[in-house]
């Protein structure tokens, strides 16, 4: 299935990588060690030494056999996920407190020779420290159908650190540990061989840093006494429901879900299957096929036949010509619900200040802690609390982000002792001035 229009995020990811090396050309080519002369070079657990390029698989199987138990090992990966339906790696970096590697999975051979480090990630056996790592332990869990163990994400970290929540890595080092970081090479051609020393400069930086950072931030995380806490988030990483999304998921988690009426949902989570598997089949994005809101509109308001898809805003004519068929097998059932215009559970405007009110509380409460309100509960999450709560429905509450875990410990127990079903009704209740009209 032809998608040509994907071909204007390669061109802006050239023209990117064409404006970085303009850049480093007149400054001239980075040194790929860190300067010796400069601060962080003196810090302790910052390696000195240049990365090593790896891209035989006997020399990966070395690296990580003299790798000792428990040690701090940072990870990263660079890829490109605009084109294909899972993304194309391109380097992994690893460092400790004293080497940087960087492993070419494009070499040959390559892709069984990474098998001893995935075996690594996911066996325990040391501690993995990443920044926004989300998108590379996925990696991780494609290679081997298993999460990653013991895994920190500094970003997190950061979060529970009076720093806002989601920061990146040259911001965090910067406020942290005074290091800046040169980030032109952010959206590169990293596909392509060989490497310039800028690219590796940037891939090298980008775990140089990680272990002296996750060092300073649990430090300053147990001196609080939340170190648990931001622990306990940082164990999202290691749980395989959060890389076996179910479709009930994917769609969940679209920005604009809760807008959509209850008796819509089924129908968006089969058009996300059928997304799904169009964009594998062509691997491609599956934005590419159709992106969240096109998904959302059709559920909302289902087209009555393949003439009508044509009008929906954002579904590509390409799409309809070959997969018309398949989208209005996955809209059967769901015409009934055409002209469905009302929000699902909106609130009302009272309901709405009451939510304000309780998400400002929770606000001040968390960051009492240090934490970045950003990493408790969303406002949708903060209104599903409050409505269980209001009800005294101890398993709805529980069931909820603020009743569980380390959210209660932190803000749940406290927030709900300042709020009562009798305080919600007077918040709601119109109030009187007391002037005349």
């Amino acid at each position: 299935m032809p998608f040509g229009h994907i071909g204007y995020r390669s061109q802006w990811r050239k023209k990117a990588h064409a404006a970085a090396a303009a850049e480093a050309g007149a400054d001239g080519e980075a040194a790929l060690e860190s300067p010796s002369d400069s601060p962080e070079s003196l810090a302790a657990g910052i390696p000195k030494r240049p990365p090593e390029w790896v891209d035989r698989a006997s020399r990966v199987a070395e690296i990580i056999a003299a790798i000792p138990d428990d040690a701090v090992l940072a990870f990263d990966t660079e890829f490109i996920g605009e084109t294909t339906y899972s993304p194309l790696l391109c380097v992994v970096q690893l460092a400790t407190a004293e080497d940087i590697w960087l492993l070419d999975p494009q070499a040959p051979g390559m892709t069984e020779g990474l098998q001893p480090l995935w075996e690594l990630l996911v066996s325990g056996r040391i501690q993995c420290v990443v920044h926004a790592g989300m998108q590379d332990t996925e990696h991780v869990f494609r290679a081997t159908r298993k999460p990653p163990a013991r895994v920190v994400d500094t970003q997190v970290l950061a979060g529970f650190c009076r720093m806002n929540y989601p920061a990146g890595l040259a911001k965090v080092l910067q406020q942290v540990m005074g290091i800046k970081l040169n980030k032109a090479w952010t959206f590169s051609q990293w596909d392509v061989r060989p490497l310039t020393k800028d690219q590796m400069k940037y891939a090298a930086d980008d775990v140089r840093y990680l272990p002296a950072l996750y060092s300073a931030l649990r430090g300053h995380l147990e001196k609080l006494g939340t170190w648990p806490w931001a622990a306990a988030e940082c164990g999202i990483l290691s749980d395989p429901a959060n890389y076996a999304a179910s479709m009930d998921d994917v769609a969940s988690r679209m920005r604009g879900y809760e807008g959509v009426p209850e008796k819509c949902r089924p129908t968006l989570v089969r058009l996300c299957q059928w997304r799904d598997s169009v964009a594998r089949d062509a691997n491609v994005p599956v934005r590419v096929v159709a992106k969240d809101e096109v998904l959302i509109d059709l559920a909302r308001q289902p087209a009555k036949n393949i003439q009508q898809l044509g009008r929906v805003k954002g579904l590509m004519r390409e799409v309809i010509e070959k997969h018309g068929e398949e989208i209005m097998t996955a809209l059967e059932g769901a015409v009934a619900s055409r002209g469905t215009t009302e929000r699902a559970d909106e609130p009302t405007p009272g309901e709405k200040f009451n939510h304000e009110t309780v998400w400002a509380a929770a606000t001040l409460l968390a960051a009492a802690h240090g934490v970045d309100m950003a990493l408790v509960a969303s406002r949708a999450e903060v209104g599903r609390w409050l409505k269980a709560l209001s009800t005294n429905d101890a398993k709805a509450i529980a069931a909820t982000q603020l009743g569980q875990g380390w959210r209660l410990e932190a803000v749940g127990t406290d927030l709900a002792e300042r709020v009562t079903a009798s305080e919600l009704e007077a918040l709601a209740a119109p109030k009187t001035s007391g002037r005349k009209k």
